[in-house]
């Protein structure tokens, strides 16, 4: 876990890899971020790169076999972010 930080993109949050994620995160004390690519996130993550300036940034979530979209979704909230726009649906 060689991350400073880890933003989990996760439609089910209680999926066992999300909670195994999370668990990682609290043991290392790494701060993470748990988002519903379905709200309103740009706020949070910009609160996560802004509060612990991570040199390195995880990014974790739910298979895209699992939940089928999620990796284009994941694509599209990085870039919004770093380009500091909003994402359209």
């Amino acid at each position: 876990f060689s991350s400073d930080a880890t933003l989990i993109v996760a439609t089910d949050p209680t999926s066992h890899g999300t909670q195994r994620t999370i668990q990682y995160c609290k043991e290392l004390n790494k701060p993470y971020l748990l988002i519903d690519p379905a709200t309103d996130y740009h706020e949070l993550i910009r609160v996560l790169l802004n509060n612990h300036s991570p040199r390195i940034l995880n990014i974790a979530g739910n298979r895209e076999s699992k939940s089928k979209g999620i990796a284009a979704k994941t694509a599209a909230i990085i870039q919004a972010v770093l380009s500091d726009t909003s994402v359209q649906e």
